[in-house]
């Protein structure tokens, strides 16, 4: 009868003991405008064009989210784009921002027991123009950024959260320094 207390005893400390793991903690990510290019035009105006339809389907999810793709970039675009001068438009096209989750089967021969995974893709295009006064084109450029990464089936709500995340800064931040080029490269007379 000691015996079996023992034993029962032995056990519970030991479930007890296997439990008590600790739990993951994710860092918030932190979008900081300050990090990614900023780019100054010659131009008296500026108009910000959202040609973007967000897509309602199982496909897209950016509908889904609280703060979508295109909430950061209206953002960076906001704090970082600026304008000065007495002449010229800066007219920018949104043209996508759009966020993909797809499920789909993992593509390596090792046998795992959850055999999918989800696909998460995200494609910001945007198209600069400088326009004068008669609304000629001047300059134009298309600023094209497409990001995927991949995650297991079973995660919690915050790690697929913070996932999303990861890809639309890493995303917008690419994005930001590739239109900076861009722009130095095509547009070079029309930056201050």
């Amino acid at each position: 009868m000691i015996k079996i207390k023992k034993s029962i005893l032995i056990f519970i400390l030991l479930f007890q003991v296997i439990s008590c793991q600790s739990a993951k903690i994710t860092e918030k990510v932190i979008f900081d405008n300050s990090v990614m290019a900023k780019i100054n035009f010659h131009a008296e105006k500026m108009n910000i064009n959202n040609n973007y339809d967000i897509k309602l389907s199982n496909l897209y999810i950016d509908y889904t989210i609280e703060k979508p793709p295109i909430f950061y970039l209206n953002n960076w675009m906001e704090e970082n784009i600026s304008h000065f001068g007495p002449e010229n438009l800066l007219e920018i096209n949104i043209l996508q921002a759009s966020l993909s989750k797809i499920e789909r089967k993992i593509e390596n021969n090792k046998s795992y027991v959850n055999q999918n995974e989800f696909y998460y893709e995200l494609i910001y295009k945007i198209e600069f123009k400088i326009l004068d006064d008669k609304f000629n084109i001047l300059a134009k450029i298309l600023s094209e950024v497409k990001r995927s990464t991949t995650s297991s089936n079973f995660i919690s709500l915050n790690e697929e959260q913070q996932i999303i995340d990861n890809l639309i800064l890493n995303s917008l931040t690419d994005l930001s320094f590739k239109t900076q080029e861009l722009v130095q490269e095509h547009m070079y007379q029309y930056m201050l």
